[in-house]
């Protein structure tokens, strides 16, 4: 009978309840153990070894309570009833263990939209759903808000334009995340997906469904049978998609969330393995398919057994009952009332760390199952294989005998220390490989996020050079129609002029025939060309400010970057994921005695340490300007005649320069020159040249009313003096101002490497970061720890208890200026913030490193 009822019935049991939780067809609902959430005499068990332990248990102590009362012997008794009094006590003694440590607190709105499923399909309903739910978002002053499954019935495609996209501004105008149950299309169209889409403050992310309920969500069936059974359903079904693989968790207000929808709940297994990084758990549901408040009652329980499973807080939501929160022991926080629609607030503290069931999963459970029927089959063949009590001989074959027992014992403890040996190693190894991976993992991750932001810095003085250079364009271009208007305007009036001392060139008719056209052009129609110019020279003030501001947010962006990695807080940030999704008891730290990234930039501002700083910027700017910024120059020079003329020429001088670091000014002039005979006493020498203005134009932007300096432009002023002073009075001229409504601000404050000294001749600039990674000793799965068989006495020898009671890992990782292809030129480029080419390499710690860390590994120096 102990065999059976003790060993045998409940391994039988704890298979069958396992079984029935495999394939499509599984419903792992009726589970023995679900029965002790969330106060029972063995609920302390459901973290070690899951609700399959917990049912096993049970059925053990019912068949020990059984056996100890059938039997009459009180020496026969005592040891059942021992047992079965262990058996009942210990639970209670695990339930005190904290398996997981608490976190933060998380609020959370649980809403209940009081709709049944079937009412939601109706058309007339779902423009009452929509509003319901973004009068729930904008009223929400939760982190978090979780709506039932399938809270919309429809599809992101088929809602009205711009629905989603305001629900995720409301949510991030309270710094806020969603979890919407909605229907999800396939990239290919072939079918819906059940899922939870996330949207708020932490972007959008989707998480569906794997589990679905047959004959719910769709028929296991095909062909004949399917059409049969669809051919007696109200509605046709269509099968519900499922993933090719199992989501993970999902972030929502800073936390990672393990989703589960409705049905899945019941698979802990499954649910389980989203579970290790995750906070909080989050179970989506609808429970107006089935009216019954009795699977109302089996949900609570269900989500009660994953809570203590995992030991932390559950959050549960429905459309008309079963939306609650429970806490990370199963306890009710909060629960809706069942019927009408209602949305409450509740505060949960998330928690870390894993259970042993949340690590093993059901493989324990089944473990001890297997052993249990080991041992009754033992047992069994003991008692068959007993010899009688008279007699050598049982059913006529020889009894064996021998000493071979003991030999075999010695044999069997020295392959058992040999194991011991061999398993203990090989775990301190792995668990010594694994920090190592990880330490390299995070200090490559983390310096990677230092290159991006090398390469942000890099792509944003680009554009701010580039923004710089478009404001230096329209400046120009703005000059150029006005000195062509203005030629076009005078053309006229220095024609005879221009055909005198020109003349014959070719050029001279071509220059007729554009300013003449022009100037006819504008008569005709009542204007002039000035006055279509001045339009264009007004517009482009608005050009200029947007870019302006454009080239200040990028400026402010840099810094803003460059706060968070300075002090290495971000890198510490991204370390810790990375080694807690490796394993969650691993820790990281970032060692600032020797990360360099705080001081390998700089600000180079206005009113920075040495003064004004931008120089290499505007020096930059200014060599970036394309050819017609830069100089629009032209000449028509003519052959001179004997006693009528010479030096004649037409010059054309411009250009676009920055005056200064705060100002743009760009200036162009036509001017004729040419000297005639017949000036002097008698009329017998060559007159003055005749620097006739014929085209003109100036404008500027300016942060602080203009520089005194001038510009080359294109040496207008040395060329054409007499046209380039009109071009300066008509830009200074309150009448015609230029351009209209503009801000600029001048050349902006910018970030470049701190050490701008490096030459050819000097190695390449770089940044390096250290992570160091631990793990506890009480973490590891060594015999001194988790695995729970502890050296003592002789065997102490196999100790493998680490310096300083941590196992550790040092990594270091370089962020260095490597140009993926050669340069045209053959040179070597050194590094900058204007070509984004900054990458990462891991390299070995420095002796400093390897100095700091010596005081947690009792002063031993790592190799």
């Amino acid at each position: 009978p102990l065999a059976r009822v003790v060993f045998a019935l409940p391994s039988f049991w704890m298979l069958k309840e396992w079984l029935s939780g495999l394939g499509e067809l599984a419903m792992p609902w009726g589970l023995l153990g679900y029965a002790q959430a969330p106060c029972g005499p063995l609920t302390g068990l459901l973290p070690l070894c899951g609700v399959l332990g917990v049912s096993g248990c049970m059925l053990a102590l019912a068949g020990l309570v059984a056996i100890a009362i059938q039997r009459n012997a009180p020496g026969g008794r005592r040891p059942v009833a021992l047992a079965a009094v262990a058996l009942a006590t210990m639970p209670p003694l695990l339930a005190s263990i904290e398996w997981t440590t608490p976190t933060s607190p998380l609020t959370v709105a649980l809403v209940q939209s009081g709709m049944p499923s079937r009412e939601k399909s109706n058309p007339a309903n779902i423009g009452r759903i929509l509003d319901f739910y973004r009068s729930a978002f904008s009223a929400a002053d939760s982190q978090l808000i979780v709506t039932p499954q399938l809270a919309i019935p429809k599809i992101p495609q088929a809602l009205p334009p711009g629905y989603l996209s305001t629900l995720h501004h409301l949510l991030q105008q309270h710094g806020a995340d969603a979890l919407l149950g909605i229907h999800v299309e396939s990239a290919d169209g072939r079918g819906l997906y059940n899922g939870v889409l996330g949207v708020g403050a932490s972007g959008l992310q989707q998480y569906l469904k794997r589990q679905l309920f047959p004959f719910g969500e769709f028929l296991p069936v095909s062909g004949r049978p399917r059409s049969w059974l669809n051919a007696r359903m109200p509605i046709p079904m269509q099968d519900t998609l499922r993933p090719s693989s199992d989501g993970g968790a999902v972030w929502a207000a800073g936390r990672r969330v393990a989703l589960a929808v409705c049905f899945e709940a019941a698979f802990g297994n499954v649910w389980r393995q989203r579970a290790p990084l995750a906070d909080v758990l989050v179970n989506v549901s609808s429970d107006s398919g089935i009216d019954s408040r009795q699977i109302a009652r089996q949900f609570l329980r269900v989500a009660q057994t994953r809570a203590l499973e995992l030991q932390k807080p559950l959050v549960r939501t429905s459309d008309m009952r079963g939306t609650f929160a429970l806490d990370a022991h199963g306890r009710e926080l909060a629960a809706l009332p069942e019927g009408p629609p209602a949305m409450s607030n509740v505060a949960v503290i998330g928690r870390s760390g894993l259970t042993p069931y949340a690590r093993w999963g059901d493989a324990l459970p089944l473990g001890l199952a297997l052993l249990l029927l080991a041992l009754a089959l033992t047992r069994a063949r003991g008692g068959l294989m007993r010899r009688p009590a008279s007699g050598r001989h049982w059913r006529g074959k020889p009894v064996p005998r021998g000493q071979a027992l003991p030999a075999a014992i010695g044999l069997l403890l020295i392959a058992c220390a040999f194991f011991y040996l061999m398993v203990n190693s090989g775990q301190a190894v792995t668990e010594k490989i694994r920090v190592t991976n990880a330490a390299d993992a995070a200090a490559y991750s983390a310096a990677i996020v230092e290159a991006r932001a090398l390469n942000y810095d890099a792509y944003l003085n680009r554009a701010m050079v580039a923004g710089e250079i478009s404001i230096a364009q329209m400046l120009s271009f703005a000059s150029w129609v006005t000195y062509f208007a203005n030629a076009s305007d005078n053309f006229h009036t220095s024609i005879e002029d221009i055909n005198f001392f020109l003349q014959p060139d070719a050029r001279v008719l071509y220059l007729d025939g554009i300013f003449g056209s022009v100037d006819f052009a504008s008569r005709y129609l009542g204007t002039t060309a000035r006055d279509y110019s001045d339009h264009f020279v007004q517009d482009i003030g608005g050009v200029i400010t947007i870019t302006d501001g454009a080239i200040r947010e990028m400026s402010r962006a840099q810094t803003a970057v460059h706060l968070e990695l300075a002090q290495g807080y971000r890198q510490q940030q991204v370390a810790d994921q990375v080694v807690k999704a490796i394993d969650p008891s691993l820790s990281a730290e970032v060692l600032a005695a020797s990360h360099t990234f705080a001081g390998f930039t700089k600000t180079y501002a206005k009113d920075g340490d040495n003064g004004d700083e931008r120089g290499r910027f505007a020096d930059v700017t200014t060599r970036s300007r394309d050819p017609f910024t830069r100089e629009r120059n032209w000449t028509i020079d003519s052959n001179d005649i004997l006693l009528l003329r010479k030096d004649g020429a037409l010059k054309k001088r411009g250009g676009t320069e920055l005056i200064g670091y705060d100002e743009w000014r760009a200036v162009d002039t036509l001017e004729l020159h040419g000297q005639r005979f017949g000036c002097g006493r008698f009329g017998l020498d060559w007159c003055d040249d005749v620097r006739t203005p014929i085209g003109w134009g100036a404008m500027e932007v300016d942060a602080g009313g203009g520089d005194a300096a001038r510009g080359y432009h294109g040496n207008a002023y040395g060329d054409n003096p007499t046209t380039a002073q009109k071009a300066e009075e008509g830009m200074n001229n309150v009448d015609r101002p230029t351009p209209l409504a503009y801000r600029f601000s001048g050349i902006p404050d910018i970030r470049e490497l701190a050490d701008l000294g490096v030459t050819e001749k000097t190695p390449k600039p770089s940044t390096s970061i250290t992570i160091l990674v631990t793990k506890s000793q009480s973490d590891t799965l060594t015999s001194g720890n988790a695995a729970n068989a502890r050296a003592g006495g002789r065997l102490s020898v196999f100790g493998d208890r680490p310096a300083g009671g941590i196992i550790t890992a040092l990594s270091r990782a370089e962020v260095f200026f490597d140009r993926i292809a050669a340069r045209s030129d053959g040179r070597d480029e050194i590094g900058s913030l204007y070509n984004p080419y900054w990458r990462v390499r891991l390299i070995a710690p420095t002796e400093g490193d390897k100095a700091d860390i010596a005081p947690k590994q009792n002063n031993l120096m790592l190799p």
